[in-house]
This record gives C-alpha cells, sequence and structure tokens, in this order.
C-alpha cells in the first residue's frame, strides 16, 4: 500500500530482507522465462531492472515494463542486489549481494545468461559500472583477507576476464560511479571490515572509517577522499548517486546506538573535495531509523530519492535547496530507479510505485519481495 504520509506504525506484514536468505537457489544453470512481448505497435514503455525473492524461496533478475509487466525472469543462482548496466551496447550485469561472488551478465537483445564469478580472495559488494564505451565493467570488491577494498576491473568484451584491480582508498567499497567527466569515479567506502568466513558479521565497529573517494579510472590513482567529522565514524557511507551539478549524493547507515539520530544524507562535492552532512529534520530522521537503503538521481538529475525500507519511506530532495520536497510511504521500500523526473520505487511487498514531486502513482503489485535495488534501462 502507499500513501503520501506513513503514519509511522510498523506493518505487520513487513518483509525483512535479512530472513530471505533461506531458500537460496542452488548455483548452475541459469533458467529463463521470457514472456510474450506486447505488439510493436504500442507505445514504447521504460524498462526497469530489479531482483527479487520468489515465494518458493528462489531468487530472480527481472526486467519491468513501465506498465508494471515483468517481461523477462531470470532465476539467479542466490540473492542479487544491485546492477551496471551500458545503454549503447544493452549490457546489463548484476550482482550478488555480500559476501557472495557471483555476477551474471546479460548481452543487448541476447536473454542467455553468462555467470561469471569474482576471484579467490574477492567478494562482491553489490555494486558496479561500464566504462563509458562499455568495453570494462568496474566492480566493487572485498580483499578480504588484506582488509581492504578494491575496484575489480573485467572485460566485458571477452566474457569478462578479470583484466586487474584497483585501490578503493578505504575498506568496503560499496557503490560507485562515474563524475560528468567520464574519466573520474566517485566511490562510497562503507568502513566496515567483513570476512566471509563469519557470514555478514562486522568485524570493526569500534574503528571503522568510512569515506567517499575519487580515483583516476584511468591510472587507478586516489585523486580525493574526504570523511565525515569522528563523531559520525560509524556512520557507514554506502549508497550514493551523482546529481546533474556533477555531486555525488551520499545515504548512510548507522551503526552506533539506535537513539541517535544522526544525518543520514550528506553531499560530496568534488569542485572542492569536501564532503558535507545535510541536516535532516528531526521527526524525519526517526522515520528512517537509522538506515538509508538506496540512493537515485532522477532523469533530469535535479531530484535525488532516498530509501529506508526499515523506515518504509521514500524521500524526493530537491537538489538546488538540498531540502526535502516531498516523503511517501511504501510497505518494505528499497529500489529505486529514475524515471524522466520521478521515480520507480520497489517495495518489499511487491509494491511498484511511480514516484513524482506530485504524488505516488501504484503500477503494478506482484507475488515477489523486491530486494534493494532497481535501475531504468
Amino acid at each position: 500500500m502507499t500513501a503520501t504520509e506513513p503514519d509511522g506504525a510498523a506493518a505487520s506484514s513487513r518483509i525483512d530482507r535479512r530472513r530471505l536468505l533461506a531458500g537460496a537457489m542452488a548455483c548452475g544453470a541459469l533458467a529463463v522465462t521470457q514472456l510474450p512481448r506486447r505488439s510493436t505497435a504500442a507505445p514504447a514503455l521504460p524498462r526497469f531492472a530489479a531482483t527479487a525473492a520468489a515465494p518458493d524461496g528462489g531468487f530472480a533478475l527481472c526486467l519491468i515494463d513501465g506498465d508494471g509487466r515483468i517481461s523477462l525472469q531470470l532465476a539467479l543462482p542466490g540473492r542479487g542486489h544491485g546492477f551496471a548496466w551500458h545503454a549503447a551496447s544493452g549490457r546489463l550485469t548484476a550482482f550478488a549481494r555480500r559476501p557472495d561472488r557471483f555476477a551474471v551478465a546479460l548481452d543487448g537483445a541476447d536473454v542467455a545468461a553468462l555467470r561469471f564469478d569474482a576471484p579467490e580472495g574477492r567478494h562482491f559488494y553489490g555494486h558496479g559500472v561500464y566504462s563509458p564505451d562499455g568495453s570494462i565493467l568496474y566492480a566493487c570488491e572485498n580483499d578480504y583477507d588484506g582488509a581492504r577494498g578494491v575496484i575489480g576491473l573485467y572485460d566485458a568484451t571477452a566474457g569478462y576476464a578479470r583484466l586487474g584491480e584497483m585501490e578503493s582508498g578505504a575498506i568496503g567499497p560499496h557503490q560507485i560511479d562515474w563524475l560528468p567527466d567520464g574519466r573520474t569515479l566517485v566511490v562510497a567506502n562503507g568502513g566496515i571490515e567483513t570476512h566471509p568466513d563469519y557470514g555478514r558479521t562486522k568485524l570493526n565497529l569500534p574503528t571503522m572509517e568510512p569515506s567517499v573517494a575519487l580515483l583516476d579510472s584511468r591510472s587507478g590513482r586516489l585523486a580525493a577522499q574526504d570523511a565525515l567529522p569522528a563523531k559520525l565514524h560509524q556512520l557507514s557511507l554506502r549508497h550514493l548517486a551523482v546529481d546533474a551539478r556533477g555531486r555525488a549524493w551520499i545515504g548512510g547507515q548507522y551503526e552506533g546506538p539506535k537513539t541517535d539520530l544522526p544525518p543520514l544524507v550528506s553531499v560530496f562535492d568534488p569542485a572542492t573535495g569536501r564532503l558535507a552532512a545535510l541536516e535532516m529534520p528531526p521527526a524525519l530522521s526517526a522515520r528512517y531509523r537509522t538506515y538509508i537503503g538506496s540512493v537515485m538521481a532522477s532523469g533530469d538529475g535535479r531530484l535525488v530519492a532516498t530509501s529506508s525500507p526499515r523506515g518504509s519511506i521514500v524521500t524526493l530532495w530537491d537538489i538546488a535547496t538540498l531540502q526535502p520536497l516531498a516523503h511517501h510511504a511504501i510497505e518494505d521500500v528499497c529500489g529505486l530507479a529514475a524515471w524522466g523526473d520521478g521515480f520507480l520505487a520497489t517495495g518489499g511487498g511487491g509494491d511498484l510505485v511511480h514516484l513524482t514531486r506530485a504524488g505516488a502513482e501504484p503500477v503494478g503489485r506482484h507475488p515477489l519481495h523486491w530486494d534493494n535495488h532497481a535501475l531504468a534501462l
């Protein structure tokens, strides 16, 4: 269900994403279900990608039309997380959720899926980007024995053979994106040390050091890096989106006391190399329950959306004023994709919702538990 303002009560039927791991499908052949296409005479609709957990306990990558219809459903060998997409070539990669090692790639109109894996000693963090020409995939990874973050490079033209890696500048590079120059990568380093031997246990909460870094994609050089004040060292910087002014909006997940109200949204300005936290009204911060799950810029870059599955809330922000414009309540919402001057939001209860400044319009509902992220194709 959706509303323009949540009532603050937690719905008893809300899906807990962290309890969806049981029943993951065994690794092996990837099954594809391609549904019949509409008549070619029908007007073109936007298209989106999202991962989901199915009622049978399996996991899937879905392609979704703007009318809410699922046009392709691809079984994944485990729980998915985020994506990389290259529009000109039609290359799409879905990454496993940390600490898994698989990724699944689709190439253009070909629905045959290619699985590839992070090398031994590395696992994916769930996000990546393609190079501007689509030939190289940059993936956020954990060198877990070395306790350092790296960006893995894969050749998208040769079966995603690994080309090498560059350091991310800190532990836990979670999400990565391009600045407008097409050369500089911005990385949100979450700062949390993990190791697959301990599952998803966070090993360094007292000493974590989150940061935002700029990397030169050609040399691998760390071009700039900044962090929030030391008192916010437990605010893990996870997800990001680049706005029309070339600034990176960062969403945080707080590992400190749940009674705190930390500033969960920050903006990194590449022109100055500085990261600054935005002041969230206490009432709004409380509704986020110390957790932002996704950050997305609208297609025109003039709005940014932030979501919290814990609080079942999405906020739309004006990049010119750095102020919130509107709030929407969607059950267990997390996934966000650009849709013109608005967004598609996906909820763990199966909802697909079109969000704009003016309001929220339900698009569809499916018997799936939509996972953390969505992407406009």
